[in-house]
């Protein structure tokens, strides 16, 4: 019994293999091999009848293969093409349906074509007593002149404007931050290299800081995506775009907080070293672009000296940038 729940398992392990490691593509091709090496075989054993020696001291001459030898090739092919039987079966298999929709019959209250005849065709349709309420109530509706069946929500460009089902316009309150967006680049030298266009790379963060006037610290971050330029031959430049981490820190708060952020803190030493790029001899450049709600509150540049840039750098230059952001964002939705 035993020998025989080994020989089923052996069996089963073996289809198991064949269904997961071998494709259609490799079944035709070692199916092929096999039957040319047989033929060659087959051949060979007949021209060269090579002298076989018994156990019993016997000699006999093999003229061909005998019928072990060839149950044994058409074991290995069968085995071979048991995962294409199996998907060619389940193929042919029609799918069962679990649910079928029920025939709805066709009773005296269910709406009849109606046959116009030629000579009606291009007369205007008349309206039957019970349609002429809900004409009349439709023309009486502000909205009757809006397509009501095909609703579509979309966003406008206007940095307070939302533009919802059925061409409704809801104008959000323009003095609350619903967006922001930090633009960093860096520049920086470079041993020569080629250069090359805009690349986008995936997989590195390299989060950035503001601070508050009050010390209130709030993160912004990457997709885990930045892109990289290599300018010139010496010159490199890395792109990235952050969002607030926590967006409860900043969104739905009024835009005139912005004003007090006056620090800005960073630290590339990680990411710098896994582009592998030595900014410990070079001096490097800092650009930063605001957005809020869609719109360019403002920019700052910073100087970063040699090495700086591969610690943690803390610098209060963008607090003009900040203090200003208030009345650029009133200047920019006054002008729309």
């Amino acid at each position: 019994m035993l020998g025989g729940v080994y020989a089923c398992a052996q069996i089963l392990d073996g289809v198991s293999n064949a269904i997961t490691l071998i494709p259609l593509g490799a079944a035709i091709k070692i199916t092929v091999l096999i039957a040319a090496l047989w033929v060659v075989a087959e051949i060979v054993l007949s021209f060269w009848k090579p002298l076989w020696r018994c156990v019993d001291g016997s000699a006999q001459r093999i003229v061909r293969m005998g019928p072990q030898p060839r149950l044994f090739v058409l074991g290995v092919v069968f085995l071979l093409w048991v995962p294409q039987i199996i998907d060619w079966s389940r193929e042919s298999t029609p799918t069962p349906q679990t649910a079928k929709n029920p025939e709805v019959p066709i009773t005296a209250e269910s709406p009849k074509a109606q046959v116009v005849p030629e000579d009606q065709k291009d007369q205007p349709k008349t309206s039957t007593p019970e349609e002429q309420p809900k004409k009349a109530a439709a023309k009486a509706s502000p909205l009757s002149g809006h397509d009501k069946s095909s609703p579509h929500q979309t966003m406008t460009n206007s940095p307070g404007g939302i533009q919802a089902g059925r061409d409704v316009i809801l104008n959000s309150d323009r003095r609350i931050v619903h967006t922001m967006t930090v633009r960093v680049v860096i520049e920086t030298e470079t041993p020569p290299a080629k250069p090359g266009g805009v690349e986008t790379s995936t997989g590195l963060y390299a989060p950035i800081a503001f601070s508050t006037k009050e010390k209130a610290r709030i993160r912004f971050t990457t997709d885990a995506q930045f892109q990289e330029h290599q300018v010139t031959e010496t010159r490199k430049r890395f792109m990235f775009n952050y969002i607030p981490e926590t967006p409860e820190q900043i969104l739905g708060k009024p835009i005139e907080d912005l004003a007090n952020i006056d620090v800005l803190a960073v630290n590339y030493a990680e990411f710098l070293r896994e582009v592998k790029l030595d900014a410990t001899k070079a001096a490097a450049t800092v650009k930063g672009a605001v957005s809020v709600n869609g719109v360019a509150v403002g920019t700052f540049t910073l100087g970063v000296p040699p090495g700086h840039l591969t610690q943690v750098l803390e610098t209060s230059d963008v607090a003009p940038t900040f203090a200003g952001i208030p009345a650029a964002y009133a200047a920019a939705v006054a002008r729309q």
